[in-house]
């Protein structure tokens, strides 16, 4: 079932990433150094119970980046980052597919495409420490 806009939780965490990658922003442009700050972050659980990088390793990180605009860097650490800030500020602002079938078939696709990059990415080697 796909969450609906007035889930609070949901809600809760899709603000809770844009007031973080805001954050970052305002730090940065208030003039410090924030890249030192990256290291510190917190890592994957499943990764760090597992083994296994979970398919939104590198996330956390990069929606970090996006706050301070550097959008290569934020790309590089996950490449769905900077879809998925720009479909959580959508949804918050309330903008929605008008059938409830095209929203499960893009939850769908997102999901697809998740998984497809994250076994590259495993395949590849390519996911953050």
């Amino acid at each position: 079932m796909i969450p609906t806009r007035s889930d609070p939780l949901l809600r809760w965490l899709m603000v809770s990433v844009l007031v973080f990658a805001l954050g970052s922003g305002l730090l940065a442009a208030a003039g410090y150094d924030t890249s030192p700050w990256l290291d510190h972050l917190p890592g994957c659980v499943l990764r760090g119970l597992t083994g296994v990088p979970c398919p939104g390793c590198g996330m956390t990180r990069a929606f970090w980046l996006l706050g301070q605009l550097r959008f290569a860097e934020a790309f590089a650490m996950h490449p769905l980052a900077p879809a998925l800030v720009l479909a959580m500020t959508a949804h918050l602002a309330g903008l929605r597919f008008r059938s409830r079938r095209a929203t499960n078939a893009w939850a769908w696709v997102g999901l697809g495409v998740t998984v497809g990059i994250w076994l590259v990415r495993l395949g590849m080697g390519d996911l953050p420490a």
